[in-house]
């Protein structure tokens, strides 16, 4: 029964994915507060995009010393538009939000594994893993481009 359960949870996320893609690429929005950058790693020779929204309040003058948490999410593409629509509700409009795309060029899995996993893994055959040092030393020198 377990078995079941969990081959028709992936499924549906699979699904989801997919129709999120499609729907992705024919409807644009936009969210209040936000902006996308693009950092780029020296080190690594890689860009990424950083999405970022701050509270409807952060601009205001006496906000200006005021200090926010920072919610870092990874797979900033699909997580970020999730937290930054929970935060249109005023109870929630109170921290940063920072969404950390894949590398630029590069299929957002093998991105990820590399970027998230910190030992290398032999028995992996079709990813990388393993630079999560080197991911993590790199935002020393990474920029805003």
């Amino acid at each position: 029964m377990n078995k079941i359960l969990i081959v028709i949870l992936y499924i549906s996320f699979s699904f989801s994915i997919a129709f999120s893609a499609i729907a992705n690429k024919n409807q644009a929005f936009d969210i209040s507060n936000s902006e996308v950058f693009t950092i780029e790693s020296k080190l690594l020779k890689r860009k990424y995009d950083l999405y970022i929204k701050v509270p409807h309040d952060y601009f205001e003058e006496k906000n200006k010393s005021k200090k926010y948490p920072v919610l870092y999410l990874n797979d900033g593409p699909y997580t970020f538009k999730v937290a930054a629509g929970v935060t249109h509700f005023p109870s929630m409009d109170k921290s940063i939000v920072v969404g950390i795309s894949f590398a630029h060029g590069e299929n957002g899995q093998f991105s990820r594994v590399r970027d998230l996993t910190p030992v290398v893994d032999k028995s992996w055959k079709k990813y990388i893993t393993g630079g999560a040092t080197e991911y993590l030393e790199s935002v020393s020198y990474t920029h805003l481009t």
